[in-house]
């Protein structure tokens, strides 16, 4: 064999030609499907978005929620003002959303809290796949006693819907008297009856005086979530609060909390030494 032919059989063994063959083209993934969400039921108080989990998407602190896009195609075919279809985000008074979080998720259809022949509850408006499994019937809400009228706020956690109920004062458009609501951690099984939201109240101690008007106490308890645990912590919650110590009764009453028959109750257990790994529950507390 020549060199030239010695030569060319070895550039040929390192490139050898291109096949005729076309390249295998990776499949494209297609677009989960968009949610089938149903329209908000007459008599609904408010809209509950639904926060991720931190614990699965290795979230940090959970923001303010933002409307999905299910829930905001749901508002811009309601009429404006309409009652009963308060928008995404906002509570029956009609106070400003906050939102605008790029990591909240897009394809669940919101939840409602909503009131049927004088009685609450709460459920997602998903029908088919954009339904959580375990939900097969509305959550019951037991309402404190004293919260008519209430002002109504929440989100869908991890550990179930939690609620804000105000009660607005009598002489102004502060607020009176506020309460947490939430329940047992919603069943797999759908044999299982949801457990109810119950309430426990966020205000302990005299209330302050600002303008001449009664403004509540300085402070009160505000809910984190630390895993599946509601801790209830004492927060200032009116300017200059931090200058003095919280009321007694108020750190007696901190801790963490479930639901216990009908009421909302401290459990006897420690609260988490490190509070890194807890995350606010963003609600707007009065």
């Amino acid at each position: 064999m020549t060199l030239r032919r010695v030569a060319f059989a070895a550039a040929l063994a390192c490139n050898p030609p291109a096949s005729s063959e076309p390249a295998p083209v990776a499949p494209v993934e297609a677009a989960p499907p968009e949610p089938t969400c149903e329209e908000p039921p007459p008599g609904t108080l408010a809209w509950l978005p639904e926060l991720p989990d931190p614990a699965a998407e290795g979230l940090g602190a959970i923001g303010p929620p933002r409307p999905t896009d299910a829930a905001a195609r749901i508002a811009s075919t309601s009429p404006a003002g309409a009652a009963g279809s308060p928008r995404p985000g906002a509570t029956a008074a009609g106070s400003p959303a906050r939102h605008d979080r790029a990591d909240m998720p897009d394809r669940t259809c919101p939840w409602v809290l909503y009131e049927k022949a004088g009685e609450l509850a709460v459920r997602p408006l998903g029908r088919g796949e954009a339904a959580p499994p375990h939900v097969r019937a509305p959550v019951p809400v037991l309402p404190p006693a004293g919260c008519r009228p209430c002002r109504w706020s929440g989100v869908v956690t991890p550990v179930g819907p939690i609620l804000l109920a105000v009660r607005p004062s009598a002489d102004s458009e502060l607020a009176a008297e506020a309460w947490l609501g939430a329940g047992m951690p919603p069943s797999p099984r759908v044999d299982v009856e949801p457990a109810p939201v119950v309430f426990t109240p966020l205000w302990f101690g005299q209330p302050g005086f600002g303008d001449s008007t009664l403004q509540g106490p300085p402070w009160a308890l505000a809910p984190r979530l630390c895993g599946r645990s509601l801790v209830l912590l004492p927060t200032p919650r009116l300017p200059g609060a931090g200058v003095e110590e919280p009321p007694p009764a108020l750190v007696r009453a901190a801790g963490i909390y479930a639901a216990a028959g009908g009421e909302l109750l401290r459990q006897d257990a420690p609260v988490p030494a490190d509070m890194s790994n807890c995350t606010a529950v963003p609600l707007e507390l009065p």
